[in-house]
């Protein structure tokens, strides 16, 4: 088990075991990331490109506005008005505005996103596959879940799993609600 401590004589401790889930968390998630960055490479975009694009495609038809694209990345609002102008300059996304609200802007995949993403999603499944193979589905829900609740009793704009989201990767970033 990953520690922040070398003597484990107080591990009941709740700071060290949050201390514990913030190491193992950050390693963890380090790592993942440094692999989506390097599949990504391969169509010459970065993760956070990556990531937005995985989001627009578990939108509705319509698409999503940009300010919930921006919160579910974990994007500033600047920095993905930066980066959905360049994926739709790439012919990656496509705008429109909202029917409810003509101030908004709706942002989905275009067809060749989709076709993109698909690409991208065939390349994740060979890097996910041996990392997931040795959990069961109820374990992986079960994973997700719980960090859910972990990210429920964190303060901040984290847009947390649901049973309908556990699915496994990459399939985990979808619509929550």
């Amino acid at each position: 088990m990953l520690s922040v401590f070398v003597e484990q004589t107080d591990d009941d401790r709740a700071s060290v075991r949050w201390l514990n889930w913030v190491l193992a968390l950050f390693q963890i998630a380090k790592r993942l990331r440094h692999q989506l960055a390097d599949c990504a490479a391969a169509w010459n975009m970065g993760d956070t490109e990556l990531l937005l694009l995985l989001v627009c495609r578990s939108v509705k038809a319509d698409g999503i506005i940009q300010n919930d694209l921006s919160q579910r990345v974990g994007t500033s609002r600047a920095q993905t008005s930066a980066l959905v102008e360049s994926l739709r300059q790439r012919g990656l996304l496509e705008c429109s505005t909202s029917k409810k609200d003509r101030r908004l802007k709706l942002w989905r995949l275009s067809t060749n996103g989709t076709k993109t993403v698909n690409q991208i999603l065939q390349r994740l499944d060979s890097i996910a596959t041996p990392m997931i193979t040795p959990f069961s589905e109820s374990q992986v829900r079960e994973l997700c879940l719980a960090l859910s609740s972990l990210a429920m009793n964190v303060k901040g704009d984290i847009i947390p799993f649901s049973d309908e989201t556990s699915s496994v990767p990459p399939d985990l970033v979808r619509e929550v609600g």
